[in-house]
């Protein structure tokens, strides 16, 4: 049951990708390849090379956001271990560690599912009409922003921008006005995690389609916050069994 992130931002269980199926991986080391080199890891494109399902002795990891992940004692998460750096360990070396240790798993993006509310609707045309996203090829951070004047649709936008959790800047765009009034650049605050929970969220086709032809390559994979580990247990688990051709895949944010 634990989600994988497609590239194109759906969150799809395990057990339901196939081979071929693309999905977003990572570096599994820092490479040194590319802008700020050697300080972190970055996505990659990949696709799913090997799936089965098995019932196997395995592994139950509690997270203290209530999160569970199941896995056979083989499977290696990153973890940040008594709060010092990332490092990938197997599910059966912590499970023999877990009581001298404390364990925490960085989180790279929230989990979210696909918004079929009138508001999202409303925000999917106010960005494929007015809006843009800025993928740089050379890895600068993601940026998505919305257009417009001050009227009733930007107040509207904002709005909905509320509800669904997202944070945003409003400055004027200098140069640019409306039958003599100002125009508003509303700016999504929050980098590549945000861009990415608005375009899988809300969905927008033309920046949906932007966000697919654009080379992911180069972006880092920046972690806001850790979620401990506050349980491992040993018991029977279906497992899904996956391969990517980046060794890679982003489980459950």
């Amino acid at each position: 049951r634990t989600p994988i992130l497609t590239r194109d931002l759906h969150w799809v269980q395990a057990g339901n990708l196939i081979n071929g199926d693309r999905i977003i991986g990572f570096d599994d080391e820092p490479t040194g390849k590319g802008p700020g080199k050697g300080t972190c890891r970055r996505l990659s494109e990949a696709i799913i090379t090997s799936s089965s399902m098995s019932v196997v002795n395995g592994y139950e990891l509690m997270l203290k956001n209530g999160e569970k992940l199941r896995c056979t004692g083989e499977h290696q998460f990153l973890v940040k271990i008594n709060h010092r750096g990332i490092a990938w360990r197997r599910a059966d070396w912590l499970y023999k560690r877990f009581a001298r240790n404390i364990y925490e798993m960085p989180r790279y993006f929230d989990v979210w599912k696909q918004s079929y509310t009138r508001e999202a609707g409303f925000l999917a045309g106010m960005f494929d009409a007015d809006g843009c996203l800025v993928m740089s090829p050379d890895g600068a951070p993601a940026n998505l922003a919305l257009v417009q004047q001050d009227n009733a649709a930007l107040t509207e936008a904002k709005r909905c921008l509320e509800i669904f959790g997202f944070k945003w800047s409003q400055i004027e765009h200098k140069g640019h006005r409306y039958k003599g009034g100002p125009v508003y650049i509303i700016g999504i605050y929050g980098g590549l995690r945000e861009v990415a929970r608005f375009l899988g969220v809300i969905r927008p086709p033309r920046l949906l389609a932007k966000w697919l032809s654009s080379k992911i390559e180069f972006r880092q994979l920046i972690s806001t916050e850790q979620v401990q580990i506050v349980e491992i247990k040993r018991c029977k688990v279906r497992v899904a069994n996956l391969s990517s051709s980046s060794r890679t895949y982003i489980s459950a944010g």
